[in-house]
């Protein structure tokens, strides 16, 4: 996980194998009022589910009937071009329309209805083999949303802003429309997740195991977990996957949670008999599924094609990722924070997102290939200069340079140029090959004197920072590169 610049202390580590502490701890819901939508990790597994129960047409034609659907990709234009790849993109909202006064407060959501809002978005890529790799987006995450007509003529303008925020705005269609449009990436299916389905399939498993190295409490999603390993049933679990104002990396450690809770579910229903028997699934399963929502192009044969896909599936052939983050904030123009991803890591997971192999092995094989270099980003300090004559193209580079780790110590205006120059001191160079890695096409000139800060003078031809990898001392024993983005995967069980 990489933590954004808010997150001022280390996320608490993964327990440790020598735990002991083994405890129940839950209550459950007598009433749990249906569409709610909130957690995608139910939709998978309950996928997942299906997917080894070796279903016939006729009893997956009747679980995909309990389905809610709504067309989602219908009114999307300008989309990016289908491909061979199978990627469906989980979310999960916390609207509370329609929810009692008694189930909120039970499941500790407050009694006010704040409208349509995800916390929750994770995109599940297929490969043909039967691999898995679930990449969870933070909600955060700064983007371009679309210009967007609601149903009835409402028009709302093309804004950067957050990218849950493309939900709120125009729900499923401007949310698919946000990210594809970010990543380049066509999804090609929508699932979202209520409370209920949430519930209803932690409950089936008997509950699922959870550890913490250090007791838990937050007392905004209800959560109250002891030290060491917990069993907690469908409502705790819905507070462990919601709960974040008790840990200082907030919503990055909340993803960490969910992706470990999604991976102790698998690991469970693929390890229980009686949960690949179809005759014992059939009402958990379809309870489960009538509190999902679905684009209309998920009907009994696409999900019968999925089932083929995943059949056999290990939990080792499931794995999680969060997009990493560069070390720097944005500042949104409405005062907000976000965060931004790393553009290195994020091409090189949209580029493998849109092939059927391996997200997991495409990461690696795209780090391999990247120019390397030993002095990192952090120790060359910059001055941009604007040499370009277009206003604001220095404070626009800054931004992409500081995103890229370079601390930027000036930002100013320059000579003008029609190339983008590097000047450097020759007393100190030390991290003038990582710059020029960085802009491979840059004029290079010495200069006496300048001291330890290099300045770039960006020239009308500057648009980007071209990839690179720093030499990481964590490199494993076959001297392989450490990948672009950490992974785990539903067999690791930090609960052992």
């Amino acid at each position: 996980m990489v933590a954004d610049e808010r997150d001022d202390n280390p996320m608490p580590p993964r327990p440790q194998a020598t735990l002991p502490l083994v405890t129940r701890v839950g209550r459950r819901l007598t009433r749990v009022s249906k569409r709610r939508p909130l957690l995608a990790v139910g939709a998978a597994v309950a996928a997942g589910v299906l997917a080894t129960s070796g279903l016939s047409y006729a009893a997956v034609a009747h679980f995909t009937g309990a389905v809610q659907h709504v067309d989602v990709f219908g009114p999307m234009t300008e989309r990016p071009e289908d491909d061979v790849s199978t990627n469906i993109l989980l979310v999960g909202s916390d609207d509370r329309a329609g929810m009692s006064e008694d189930d909120r407060l039970a499941l500790k959501l407050g009694i006010e209805d704040f409208g349509r809002h995800t916390d929750t978005m994770m995109i599940v890529h297929i490969s043909a083999a039967g691999a898995v790799d679930v990449i969870s987006l933070p909600r955060d995450s700064v983007v371009q949303v679309p210009a967007f007509t609601e149903s009835d003529g409402t028009t709302t303008e093309a804004y950067e802003g957050k990218l849950n925020s493309a939900y709120s705005t125009g729900g499923p269609t401007l949310l698919v429309q946000t990210i594809e449009r970010a990543s380049g990436v066509h999804l090609d299916h929508y699932v979202e997740v209520d409370f209920s389905g949430f519930i209803g399939i932690v409950d089936a498993l008997g509950g699922v195991e959870v550890c913490t190295p250090t007791p838990i409490q937050d007392e905004l999603s209800g959560l109250d977990l002891p030290a060491g390993v917990s069993t907690v049933d469908g409502a705790m679990g819905l507070s462990y996957v919601r709960a974040r104002y008790f840990d200082p990396t907030a919503d990055l450690g909340r993803m960490d949670r969910q992706q470990q809770f999604l991976g102790s579910m698998f690991r469970k229903a693929t390890s229980m008999g009686v949960l690949m028997n179809p005759l014992r699934l059939s009402s958990t399963v379809d309870a489960v599924l009538a509190s999902l929502t679905a684009d209309e192009g998920l009907d009994p044969n696409q999900v019968r094609t999925l089932m083929r896909d995943l059949q056999g599936t290990s939990p080792s052939q499931v794995s999680f990722l969060t997009m990493p983050l560069t070390e720097q904030g944005v500042i949104l123009d409405d005062g907000g924070d976000a965060v931004q991803w790393d553009p290195a890591a994020a091409e090189a997971i949209f580029a493998a997102l849109r092939t059927p192999g391996s997200v997991n092995e495409a990461i690696r094989a795209a780090v391999a290939s990247l120019p390397q270099v030993s002095v990192a980003p952090a120790e060359v300090p910059l001055s941009v200069l604007n040499g370009s004559g277009v206003a604001g193209a220095a404070s626009k580079a800054a931004q992409t340079f500081t995103a890229a780790g370079f601390p930027v110590q000036e930002v100013g205006n320059g000579s003008p140029t029609t190339r983008t120059t590097i000047v450097y001191d020759p007393e100190f160079d030390a991290g003038l090959e990582t710059l020029k890695v960085a802009l491979p096409d840059a004029k290079v000139e010495a200069k006496e004197g300048l001291g330890e800060v290099m300045e770039v003078t960006i020239g009308p031809d500057f648009t980007s920072l071209a990839p690179f990898r720093t030499a990481a001392p964590q490199a494993d024993a076959a001297g392989a590169p450490a990948p672009l983005a950490t992974t785990t995967s539903a067999a690791d069980n930090p609960c052992a």
